[in-house]
């Protein structure tokens, strides 16, 4: 059985590769009309396949990453309901610099990475099942957190999810 779980801090990139992790939190903002417009409460449920009920947005001024959680009521397990972790989709959007496209190239090159073809310019899915795309100049990354599954479920629950959201977002971005 494999576990998926996030407080209400999504790691970065950058932060996950190079060590100095840059957390992305709920900080004041223009994330929320830029990032949680594309989505709407409905559109995300009928993604994630459980009510939307909250949007939060995500926002890290450092690296200029914006992002949005889109928080469902659904609890995977009495332990996550315990500690008020909901199943979320987490979308965040980065510019991509020199520095990330290192972090990039590190993160693809990983033997655990999946690359994914036709989205954007670049995708991948990566070792935690993270899918990161490039499009242009900027870096998309879509996450469902605070999830349990075994075999075949991550694909139902995880995977499929991240990337319908992430063809979303790089349409809506294009």
């Amino acid at each position: 059985m494999m576990h998926r779980l996030a407080a209400t801090l999504v790691l970065t990139i950058i932060g996950a590769v190079v060590g100095s992790l840059t957390l992305v939190g709920p900080l004041a903002g223009t994330a929320h009309a830029k990032v949680c417009g594309t989505l709407t409460k409905k559109e995300a449920s009928r993604i994630v396949g459980f009510k939307v009920v909250e949007t939060e947005e995500l926002s890290e001024p450092s690296t200029d990453t914006e992002g949005c959680a889109y928080i469902t009521k659904k609890f995977w397990t009495k332990r996550l309901k315990r500690l008020d972790a909901p199943l979320k989709l987490q979308i965040t959007i980065q510019p991509l610099s020199d520095d990330t496209a290192a972090a990039l190239d590190q993160l693809e090159a990983d033997e655990d990475a999946e690359t994914v073809t036709d989205l954007g310019d670049r995708a991948f899915y990566t070792d935690f099942n993270k899918l990161v795309a490039v499009s242009d100049d900027k870096v998309f990354q879509s996450d469902i957190t605070n999830i349990q599954w075994e075999d075949e479920e991550l694909q139902i629950y995880v995977k499929d999810p991240e990337l319908e959201a992430m063809r979303r977002l790089i349409d809506d971005a294009g």
